[in-house]
């Protein structure tokens, strides 16, 4: 990687001096913003290697503060099979009140089929979360699971507001506990007597002697409405569940006649799922926030990354592309972003890792685009440097910062998105975006990052022809 680096960076190097020098013109050098730079005397720090008695070619640094607002999201999409956002946050005086509630499809997955020797004990749901957000120092994991008015469909599109009707005077499960983030976070939830006993008899009729009941439980002919958790009024906590484990799951449990051996069949739920967030703002620092895309305007000194709440942050290229507007005769050598942090508490989480979206000139993204899912993920996010390198626009190109707890901050080599700018400049189009919406790489993931506007930098390296 760090050859294939060098090299396209050599061919960058040779191309745009030859081109470049036939078209210079002292005294180009303008810039709208002065901000701090100096010619750098050790080009090792570039990425590249130049002669440093080239009198052509002269190496600089410049740093910009980017600027940062805090923007409402309101609708992304939260339908991922691997993860679900549940619980609530109630009156927090910067994001207000927060209910997530999740809507499960499960579908059968394998284990034991009863016979004649085996008799129903229960039907239960197994869940674990990986990581919590407290609201209090001593806070109850309080829901209870009830069952959809349909199921869910896999060519459906279910984003973040997204309703699915379900009777909510028709429990068939719950739970609360307190919430201990110091053990195991495995939760076994009871369902009704009415739903094992319907689960039970289907797993029967597949060990009749007529196969079409076998075939319509492994073909997954039958229908099984959604289940629905939801977080109940004494929950104090919002909790991302890790639904890719093998003991998390919907299991039948049987036993034979000695009521020692048990015996379990499982139903996944890792089918179809998604999260539906319902917030209040009323009362709260952005309450003014009322609409998606809409922007905080008043004075703050740090901006927002809280998925959760809906609030991102929204960050300005401006100041880079003022730069290039007013040079000339440059090459871009290196380019890094890096973003401090607040921790805030060990009961507030930092965001784990994030991701660097396009915005348009009304701050809007593309919801498609935003979680990596386009077939064309290269106009709708910043790539890592491998993904221009070999001309991917997989999700898997995109660029991510993940969070050092060590720097308490994200930190990115953009280089090549940064040559691509340049690159557009000269050719005189458009440039691919002026702003960055910054998100969560893992929507339901919960805790939120504070960001210091003087903080979020980038910082150039460039080769200027003299």
């Amino acid at each position: 990687m760090e050859m294939m680096l060098k090299n396209l960076t050599s061919t960058f190097t040779t191309t745009l001096l030859a081109k470049l020098k036939n078209s210079y013109k002292p005294g180009l050098m303008l810039l709208a913003l002065i901000p701090f730079f100096f010619a750098c005397n050790d080009p090792n720090e570039l990425g590249v290697e130049l002669d440093e008695q080239n009198s052509k070619t002269e190496l600089k640094f410049i740093e910009f503060t980017l600027p940062s607002l805090t923007m409402l999201i309101d609708s992304l999409l939260t339908d991922n099979a691997r993860a679900l956002l549940l619980g609530r946050i109630k009156n927090d005086s910067t994001f207000g009140s927060v209910r997530a509630r999740s809507f499960v499809k499960y579908q059968p997955d394998g284990g034991t089929l009863p016979d004649d020797s085996l008799e129903l004990v229960r039907a239960f749901v197994r869940v674990k979360y990986s990581k919590a957000l407290l609201a209090s120092d001593i806070p109850r994991n309080d829901f209870t699971i009830y069952e959809a008015k349909d199921t869910l469909f896999s060519s459906v599109t279910y984003l973040a507001n997204t309703p699915t009707p379900f009777d909510g005077t028709n429990p068939i499960g719950s739970v609360s506990e307190l919430l201990d983030i110091y053990s195991d976070s495995l939760t076994e939830i009871d369902l009704s007597t009415e739903l094992a006993n319907s689960l039970f008899t289907k797993l029967e009729l597949a060990t009749s002697s007529d196969p079409d009941y076998l075939d319509s439980l492994n073909n997954r002919k039958y229908y099984y409405p959604a289940l629905v958790f939801e977080p109940g009024d004494d929950n104090e906590a919002l909790l991302t569940f890790d639904m890719t484990l093998d003991t998390v799951g919907l299991f039948v449990e049987m036993q034979d006649s000695t009521g020692i051996n048990k015996y379990y069949y499982k139903f996944s739920l890792q089918e179809k799922n998604y999260s539906q967030v319902i917030r209040d703002r009323t009362g709260s620092k952005y309450a003014t926030l009322t609409e998606s895309y809409d922007v905080y305007d008043q004075p703050e000194t740090t901006v927002k990354l809280n998925a959760a709440a809906g609030l991102y942050p929204l960050v300005d290229l401006q100041p880079y592309l003022d730069f290039l507007d007013s040079s000339e005769n440059i090459i871009i050598n290196k380019a890094e972003v890096t973003i401090k942090n607040n921790e805030l508490s060990e009961f507030i989480p930092p965001v784990s890792q994030i991701r660097y979206l396009f915005a348009d000139e009304m701050n809007k993204i593309d919801a498609q685009g935003a979680l990596g899912i386009s077939g064309a993920s290269g106009a709708h996010a910043v790539l890592n440097n491998s993904g221009y390198l070999t001309g991917s626009t997989g999700s898997a190109s995109l660029l991510t910062g993940t969070y050092s707890e060590d720097d308490l901050q994200y930190a990115n080599e953009i280089t090549l998105f940064s040559q691509v700018l340049l690159d557009q400049k000269l050719s005189d189009t458009d440039y691919i975006s002026a702003k960055l919406a910054i998100t969560n790489v893992n929507i339901h993931e919960v805790g939120y990052s504070s960001f210091p506007k003087s903080d979020i930098k980038l910082r150039v390296f460039y080769t200027k022809l003299k």
